[in-house]
């Protein structure tokens, strides 16, 4: 229920709503006339620092049906829907799939309904009246923004509302930047660790209560123990890992060994799958993984796998798992994530997006973990996002990673020191996390006390009834009524 002097309204009661382009106009790089998408919107603002652009022409065609002026809202209508922002500067942009909240009547205040527009109220609403339409993308057809309902308040209401929230989300954005800070510190610190982890700072200590064989002569003694077990002295030279890896004595801790990883472990991919398509996956056989089990944590998550045929599986047998290997993303959007394969439930083999490294009787699988978590491996995947519109890390990169490798007991006592102080941040972390998700239960909490008229006290309120605009919401509807009449 609403107040007296509130009003349900209709969108297109009070506002000229439109959308913009949903073709796929051709893009040119010398043109100064931007096309501005729902990926643009973020935050409460355009962010135009990816925005592309269009030829004179199809821009004078968009904005003859929806030219964007100060005052209106825009709204994505596909992907990730919201995100509204109130136009305060000039525009000189066309919109595709964006939708146009033209103020026309001025009974509703611009932010006023933004703030509408990005409260659970609106998304409640859009999933009870089944508003949105699609199955892999969602999004709202234009028809269904313009029955939108909204509570409407008089006018020095709205603004006293408004004035409330923007009070109330001041202290409330402070509090969420120094928890986003912090959670930036907390990365800074990860990396620190990890850095000072494999350059031997975390164990110093140790080595000196701990005396044991150097992992050059252990390195040595390996590679005359690979030389003398193969019978086919000429084949040794084309295997993935053989005796003639490059490692010299560490500079800086002399019972470590540097290197690459080229021989030494065992690294494995697949480049394609012969024309491999979804209709060919299954619903039991070998687990198939991809990037998306890499989401969760140290370990790779098998209910995130897909299922293809025993004879698919067995077409690479080199990149048939085993317990203990770790994965590592080498292309797209989730490139250098990371994880171990531990308590594998059944045959398993990975997509082309994965890598494949065994340390075999050198490496660790949770050292290789944390190595390739650190800031050199890290730096490499950076470099390779920043630098290219299709990210990718080859074998090669892996191949010729270079690294300190420490005797296989202080690789363990390694982990334990990382681990040990990983485990404060994973604390820390989950605390941040909590409050972030307090922080913005509180502000749709705000919004929802706002659009039910429940937000400004007795006194606010007098204050509002008091103005010399203040009439009944009702009262403002007969106006645009009377005005279309005329027309």
């Amino acid at each position: 229920m609403i107040r007296d002097d509130w009003v349900t309204v209709i969108t297109s009661e009070i506002l000229d709503v439109r959308d913009g382009t949903h073709d796929s106009p051709k893009y040119i790089s010398n043109s100064n006339h931007p096309l501005v998408t729902s990926k643009n919107l973020k935050g409460g603002d355009l962010d135009l620092s990816n925005v592309k652009y269009i030829s004179k022409n199809d821009f004078n065609e968009i904005n003859k049906r929806s030219k964007v002026d100060i005052g209106d809202v825009l709204f994505a209508m596909i992907g990730t829907i919201g995100n509204p922002v109130v136009i305060k500067k000039e525009p000189h942009y066309s919109i595709k799939n964006i939708g146009l909240f033209k103020n026309t009547f001025k009974v509703i205040n611009s932010e006023f309904l933004k703030y509408f527009l990005d409260s659970y109220n609106l998304y409640n609403q859009l999933v009870k009246r089944e508003l949105l339409k699609g199955t892999t993308q969602k999004f709202i057809p234009l028809g269904h923004l313009r029955k939108l309902e909204i509570p409407l308040p008089p006018i020095p209401e709205q603004q006293a509302i408004i004035a409330k929230i923007e009070t109330l989300f001041s202290d409330l954005d402070k509090g969420i930047a120094d928890l986003k800070t912090a959670q930036e510190q907390l990365k800074i610190y990860r990396q620190a660790v990890l850095k000072k982890a494999f350059e031997g700072e975390l164990t110093k200590k140790w080595r000196e209560k701990n005396i044991m064989t150097s992992s050059f002569e252990y390195l040595t003694q390996l590679s005359k123990k690979r030389f003398d077990n193969v019978s086919d002295k000429k084949s040794i030279y084309h295997k993935k890992i053989s005796h003639n890896f490059k490692f010299k004595q560490d500079n800086n801790t002399p019972t470590w060994s540097s290197g690459t990883l080229d021989k030494l472990v065992y690294i494995a991919a697949r480049i394609g799958w012969r024309g491999l398509k979804k209709s060919e996956y299954t619903e039991k056989g070998p687990l198939f993984l991809s990037v998306h089990s890499l989401n969760y944590g140290k370990y790779v998550d098998y209910s995130k796998a897909f299922h293809l045929s025993l004879e698919r599986y067995n077409e690479s047998p080199e990149i048939q798992l085993k317990e203990g290997d770790v994965l590592l993303c080498k292309d797209g959007a989730g490139i250098g994530k990371i994880g171990i394969i531990k308590n594998l439930p059944y045959k398993a083999t990975v997509n082309s997006s994965l890598l494949i490294i065994r340390g075999m009787e050198v490496l660790g699988q949770e050292f290789l973990y944390y190595l390739f978590s650190g800031p050199d491996l890290q730096s490499i995947v950076f470099e390779r996002i920043t630098g290219s519109a299709t990210p990718h890390l080859f074998q090669n990169d892996i191949r010729k990673f270079e690294l300190s490798i420490p005797p296989i007991e202080e690789q363990h006592q390694i982990v334990r020191e990382i681990e040990t102080r990983l485990s404060v941040c994973d604390k820390l972390e989950q605390t941040i996390t909590e409050s972030l998700e307090k922080s913005n239960s509180l502000r749709q909490s705000i919004l929802k006390k706002a659009f039910a008229g429940k937000l400004l006290n007795k006194a606010e309120l007098e204050k509002c009834k008091q103005d010399k605009d203040y009439e009944p919401a009702s009262e403002l509807l007969k106006k645009i009524k009377a005005e279309n009449t005329k027309q």
